[in-house]
């Protein structure tokens, strides 16, 4: 984890619920905290009043663009201390650890035209979204996204409005999991032999998925 936490500071600007059991925490940080890249994990610990001070890592669900930058991040209220996140006010002080992780490197590292299929499962969505956000216009994405219900399709009209100005931009959602049938019909020739595919949610359901795109003649690398 990061050592100099001084350049890892910021303040709770927003908390809003997007559905019954998720919840969007904006975060200000401070003028000398350094751009984080999308996708990007931070362990973050709550210096309010009667707040927990313990560490948890949330995933970053926006793309660092203003300066200093702003950190939105999308979190299940499964947990005794996430279900208490809707309590946090705003003007709370904030210390991070980090940015971690490795979506944009691994995505740089591939050729400018290689088209990225992005999947995301439940709250899977929040990494996913910083990405879209950074490469939306640069690359082709398609992003697809599977809840459990249509009360977690939070960010649903952002997509689809982006998918109507972006060409390059497809995005599918659905209730329920996505199976190898359904991939067939959202997935283009190209995209099976060329695509990076980054897949985010629960160990089970990423499992799942890789077998089923394996099944569809996707490369394991």
């Amino acid at each position: 984890m990061a050592t100099d936490l001084a350049k890892n500071k910021g303040r709770v600007i927003g908390n809003r619920p997007l559905s019954p059991r998720v919840q969007e925490v904006t975060v200000k940080l401070s003028s000398q905290a350094s751009p984080y890249q999308a996708g990007a994990v931070y362990f973050l610990s709550f210096r309010g009043r009667g707040i927990p001070a313990e560490w948890h890592p949330f995933s970053v669900a926006s793309a660092s663009q203003a300066a200093p930058p702003e950190v939105k991040l999308v979190i299940d209220r499964v947990g005794d201390f996430t279900k208490r996140i809707g309590q946090v006010p705003p003007g709370c002080p904030v210390v991070l650890q980090g940015s971690f992780g490795r979506f944009e490197q691994e995505i740089e590292a591939t050729a400018p035209q290689t088209p990225l299929v992005l999947i995301a499962m439940g709250v899977g969505i929040a990494p996913l979204r910083s990405l879209v956000q950074r490469y939306v216009g640069k690359r082709p994405i398609t992003l697809l996204w599977s809840v459990h219900v249509p009360t977690e399709r939070y960010f649903e009209g952002e997509f689809k409005d982006l998918a109507k100005r972006e060409a390059t931009f497809a995005y599918h959602s659905q209730v329920g999991r996505l199976t190898k049938e359904r991939l067939v019909t959202l997935l283009t020739e190209s995209e099976r032999v060329r695509a990076k595919v980054i897949v985010v949610g629960s160990a089970q359901g990423v499992l799942d998925i890789e077998g089923a795109l394996l099944g569809l003649g996707f490369k394991k690398r």
